[in-house]
């Protein structure tokens, strides 16, 4: 949305049970762009297509994803879709073979707002946060078929606004963002008992930037917690007991001068409730030393994940600006295969399906 957010939200919408998957519709044009460091001069491009689009290919209401809020690539090549609206959990294969985790209701394995997911991909569980039954649901990603295992009832922390998650690796534990965290990480154990509290809730002095109220956290293939600021640029690593063991800034004066350019477009404009958002999400593939960060303006920023440096930034043209953009992840190819990167898009309830890939020399 061009780095501005209105803050619509979008109502629950009909139980559905049933899911048709429509095949990838390509798009009638590339979208070019350029690696933004100069030791490497190559351009790449990014290619669009729908993988799961409402526009006009999908004529039956009931086939639609409705306020989508979370997305994982799964670990047997399939997506997976927290579709709040309609309190299910979608997984599909670009083939076609679609199942349906949960529907509504607020017994185990039922959902009413799932909000965001997690993978171990150790043991391919997939954890489901509602955040209206106030659960977080796990399930055993089979082949084809997944099996449900148990819901925890984790009472206030699941109900915070689009909490993000992530599952202590040996178990016992979640981690917990949200806006109402107020750019901390809240741990609890299981049945909801506050475990710890990591971070601080501050921001600059000169008022630059607001309080670090959003946040998005990952967990690396050394099994650090990375939390990544949606409106104070910066990439912290933590222990999982809570101890920062890194942080640095992202694009500090680059997103200090775009917020300022943003929130003057929005005063200009006099949009009531708007307010820019700087960084859209971040993501960490499965086993991976990179941190994908997705920015305003369909920008990509691959970041060592040792280092917490840019290593290189991919550039999209400004077609895509309308995008809500909620959730994403990344299959990393490598090599001429390039990185693909799944964009949910919640506004139109689609899936934008971008493969970055090297330009020829």
């Amino acid at each position: 949305m061009n780095g501005t957010e209105t803050g619509k939200q979008i109502g629950a919408g009909v139980i559905v049970l049933v899911l048709l998957v429509v095949g990838s519709i390509s798009a009638h044009h590339l979208i070019s762009g350029k690696r933004r460091d100069n030791k490497v001069p190559n351009a790449i491009s990014i290619r669009p297509s729908w993988l799961w689009s409402p526009q006009g290919v999908q004529e039956e209401e009931w086939k639609h994803f409705d306020d989508p809020r979370g997305i994982e690539c799964g670990p047997f090549g399939e997506l997976i879709v927290a579709d709040s609206g309609n309190s299910r959990v979608v997984r599909f294969w670009e083939g076609g073979q679609v199942e349906i985790l949960g529907g509504y209701g607020r017994g185990p394995g039922e959902f009413v707002m799932p909000v965001d997911l997690y993978i171990d991909h150790e043991d391919s569980s997939l954890w489901v946060v509602d955040s209206a039954n106030a659960t977080v649901s796990t399930y055993a990603l089979g082949k084809s078929q997944a099996t449900f295992i148990e819901s925890h009832r984790i009472g206030y922390v699941a109900r915070h606004n689009n909490p993000s998650l992530v599952v202590a690796p040996n178990g016992g534990s979640f981690y917990f963002t949200s806006r109402t965290s107020q750019g901390r990480i809240l741990e609890v154990d299981y049945d909801g008992t506050p475990v710890g509290q990591y971070g601080e809730n501050w921001a600059p002095e000169d008022g630059s930037f607001p309080l670090r109220n959003r946040g998005y956290i990952n967990l690396d293939a050394d099994n650090r917690l990375v939390f990544v600021g949606r409106f104070v640029p910066r990439i912290e690593a933590y222990s999982l007991s809570g101890e920062l063991l890194r942080s640095e800034p992202f694009r500090e004066e680059e997103i200090r001068r775009e917020m300022e350019n943003a929130n003057r477009v929005i005063e200009e404009k006099g949009w009531d409730g708007a307010y820019a958002v700087p960084i859209v999400g971040a993501y960490i593939p499965a086993k991976s030393a990179n941190i994908y960060i997705i920015s305003s303006g369909l920008r990509i920023d691959v970041v060592d994940g040792t280092t917490m440096q840019v290593k290189s930034t991919y550039v999209g043209e400004t077609k895509y600006d309308d995008i809500l953009f909620q959730s994403f992840c990344v299959r990393e190819g490598g090599g001429k295969e390039g990185d693909v990167v799944y964009v949910l898009d919640r506004e139109r309830g689609g899936i934008l399906k971008f493969t970055v890939v090297p330009a020829n020399d």
